[in-house]
């Protein structure tokens, strides 16, 4: 940046007892957005104002970093969420803005490279979905998250690659994801209370697959059983792949319930302004 002298004075200044001049400081500061980030995170480190300081540059790196996310939301679904993974990056981004995509994406690449061993063209699309399954559950080990089941980092790609186990939702999201870089079709289908994919083959669905359960194989009777345990009503949608924009949605109100059951209000109050941002964009492209 050009105006580097400018930024550091106005950092310097954070820390001022006059609160009308940290506003404009601190609305200054942000209208830079996150390239002023490093600098921000060289003054915490290096300059011995005090807890002040440091409490009011965090809430500054905190504001820029919550609208980068904000932005690039409204911007993803404003354009067709066509990318499922940008999406769900930018809500990885929103818990952890440190995160280093180019390993998360590299770790993915990985379990890829793994299945792309034992990759054949010929093989049938249930031959694909075995191989995919060894690999996924059988040699990396993922697994459904029984356990903490509620957990949020059950609900953020990053702890789910690292940790290797997540919910069913961010499960399937990994599975769209390697099924995509190997070119085999499979879709999120919004099942009700337990997400789940489906191998769509030209313009229908030719089965179903849990990611929770280690990617076991399921058909329409099993999903109308599964209906009818719950008493819910048999609607198409249940059965049909699902946009993009409605798996972010859902991401989200996992995130809401998990930070309901947590009683963690600020981290509620920011998913529920990120999942009114979709809600708001959507129904204003339909």
């Amino acid at each position: 940046m050009d105006n580097q002298s400018e930024i550091k004075a106005l950092i310097n200044l954070v820390d001022d007892e006059d609160e009308s001049i940290y506003f404009h400081i601190k609305d200054k500061l942000i209208s830079y957005g996150t390239e002023i980030v490093p600098f921000l995170e060289e003054a915490w480190l290096k300059n011995d104002f005090g807890d002040a300081f440091q409490t009011r540059v965090e809430d500054i790196i905190h504001e820029i970093q919550f609208s980068d996310v904000t932005e690039g939301l409204r911007n993803w679904v404003a354009n067709g969420g066509k990318n499922l993974f940008t999406g769900i990056l930018l809500l990885n981004k929103h818990h952890y803005p440190d995160v280093n995509i180019k390993n998360l994406k590299a770790r993915i690449e990985d379990i890829v490279s793994f299945i792309k061993n034992n990759w054949n063209e010929n093989l049938s699309n249930r031959q694909k979905i075995i191989t995919i399954n060894r690999a996924l559950y059988a040699h990396f080990k993922f697994q459904g998250d029984n356990t903490n089941y509620y957990s949020p980092l059950n609900s953020i790609l990053s702890t789910v690659v690292e940790r290797r186990k997540g919910n069913p939702l961010m499960l399937s999201i990994l599975y769209i994801e390697i099924a995509r870089q190997l070119a085999l079709n499979i879709v999120g289908v919004n099942l009700p209370r337990h997400f789940v994919v489906g191998l769509k083959d030209k313009n229908h669905i030719e089965f179903y697959l849990s990611p929770f359960n280690n990617g076991s194989v399921m058909n329409i009777n099993d999903l109308e059983d599964y209906l009818k345990r719950l008493n819910l009503p048999f609607e198409e949608k249940y059965f049909e792949e699902c946009s993009n924009v409605d798996i972010v949605k859902r991401v989200l109100l996992n995130l809401i319930n998990s930070y309901l059951k947590n009683k963690e209000k600020e981290k509620l109050e920011e998913v529920n302004l990120l999942y009114n941002i979709v809600l708001e964009e959507s129904s204003r492209i339909k």
